[in-house]
């Protein structure tokens, strides 16, 4: 009895190991999830003419002096178009980095962190460097660039742009004005921050949120400084004060560059990379390198969350498909939430992927979890800080602002407390810290650790006794 029992045993367990084959790889698999559908789902361009984009002329605002910058930007934009997901941007063409920025001037004009900001500026225009001279084209090209309207058009092209040039000539825009008169200077600072705060709030990739990020960041400081200045005439705070309000939500989110990772991972999920020259991807590392340091943020940290959707032959069977995406699309909308909620725990891969086995069986024969734990963790949590981090710089700023109008009476713990929840520290959810022996008004940081306003661990700025001495 136990032989005709065993092969009824086998032929069982045979038929189940078909049924779970044909399910694996031949069943219809989930529907598409909400989330999945809400990634795909584009914001609708606001530029519809090619012709006045700020995001076109960025890509080709290096090109010859003959050439029209909208014209070699599209030109570009239009190569990478024609593969979405996978094709690079090509500066190798001729003409196109004519006016290119020398490495040695760039690292002269980048700013070398937040302290004496202004100081950075002015000795940037000293004559003797002559800096601003061999530049004059590409100072023009960036005063045009602050008048025309943003719309990124990068989402869905791997590559990143060259803007260390328009970094530069943003660098000598400033500190040309910085040369003459402060009110002057205060007006051409105007521009300047308006024109980034838009980038900051309608980018679409991650590496011009930062880069935007990192400059009204900088910006920021610079109004600070400014307030600090002997001449410094408080008619001019009206100017001032819609500049360094704090972040609005849309320029906070990270909403579109995670959607925008999401759309990349599943063009290479579905076609691996394999039309990038080496010169292309050589120029992209590099500006992608570049970024993360002007950031102040840890070189590989947009590798960190280049991560494709797995690879794996079972991932890619009908029954597994859509499941794989659906968790992945699961991670990008939980990530998009904890950005959204200051000091919210990001979630994690491989959690989100076994939070989605219902049945006993799932772990053996959908074992997808398995797939995301053996990759790399996706870590969006320094991009959100670094978001943070501008967030408080401005409200630092806004606040020392506030420090110049009347009720000199009160001490300045009462006055930052009073300006409301709006100017509280994003990083704590708690006033802004003064310390009155080393004069500063200060953040936590990303510590979230009160360093008694220490500019490597703190965010601060310094007030300049203006005020009375404090109670």
């Amino acid at each position: 009895m136990k032989r005709p029992f065993f092969l009824i045993v086998m032929i069982a367990l045979f038929l189940l190991g078909l049924d779970l084959v044909r399910n694996i790889w031949f069943g219809k698999g989930e529907a598409p999830s909400d989330s999945y559908t809400a990634l795909l789902t584009f914001q609708p361009r606001t530029a519809k003419d090619a012709q006045s984009n700020a995001y076109l002329f960025l890509l080709g605002f290096s090109a010859s002096p003959s050439a029209d910058p909208l014209r070699v930007g599209h030109d570009i934009w239009l190569e990478v178009e024609s593969d979405r997901g996978h094709r690079l941007f090509d500066y190798g063409k001729e003409s196109r980095l004519e006016l290119q920025v020398p490495d040695e001037t760039r690292e002269i004009l980048q700013a070398k962190g937040t302290a004496g900001a202004l100081n950075q500026l002015r000795a940037l225009a000293d004559p003797a460097k002559n800096l601003l001279t061999p530049h004059t084209l590409l100072i023009d090209r960036y005063r045009q660039w602050l008048t025309l309207p943003f719309d990124d058009w990068g989402d869905g092209h791997p590559g990143t742009p060259r803007l260390a040039d328009l970094y530069a000539a943003h660098r000598l825009y400033l500190a040309e004005a910085w040369s003459q008169d402060t009110s002057t200077a205060l007006d051409r600072l105007g521009k300047d921050l308006a024109a980034w705060r838009s980038v900051l709030a309608n980018a679409k990739t991650l590496e011009l949120k930062i880069v935007a990020a990192t400059v009204v960041d900088e910006d920021a400081a610079l109004v600070s400084d400014a307030l600090n200045l002997p001449d410094f005439d408080v008619g001019w705070l009206p100017r001032l004060d819609p500049l360094v309000r704090p972040l609005t939500t849309a320029e906070r989110s990270l909403r579109h560059p995670i959607q925008n990772e999401f759309v990349i991972a599943l063009a290479l999920f579905e076609h691996p990379l394999t039309s990038a020259t080496a010169q292309s991807q050589s120029e992209s590392d590099a500006q992608e390198h570049w970024v993360a340091t002007l950031a102040g943020m840890n070189a590989n940290a947009f590798q960190m969350v280049e991560q494709p959707i797995p690879a794996n032959l079972l991932s890619h069977s009908p029954m597994q498909r859509q499941r794989t995406l659906n968790i992945y699309a699961a991670f990008c909308e939980a990530t998009i939430k904890a950005a959204d909620q200051p000091n919210s725990p990001f979630p994690k891969l491989p959690d989100m992927a076994r939070s989605t086995h219902f049945r006993f069986l799932d772990h053996f024969v959908n074992p997808i979890d398995n797939f995301f734990a053996s990759g790399p963790e996706p870590d969006w949590e320094p991009f959100a800080d670094r978001l943070l981090r501008t967030d408080a710089r401005l409200k630092l700023a806004a606040l020392h602002a506030r420090l110049h109008r009347p009720a000199r009476d009160q001490a300045i713990t009462s006055r930052v407390v009073q300006a409301g929840p709006s100017f509280y520290d994003p990083f704590s959810g708690l006033p802004m810290l003064w310390s009155a022996a080393s004069g500063k008004l200060y953040s936590v940081g990303e510590n979230r650790a009160d360093d008694s306003g220490d500019e490597q661990r703190d965010i601060s700025i310094a007030i300049l006794p203006v005020l009375p001495p404090t109670r």
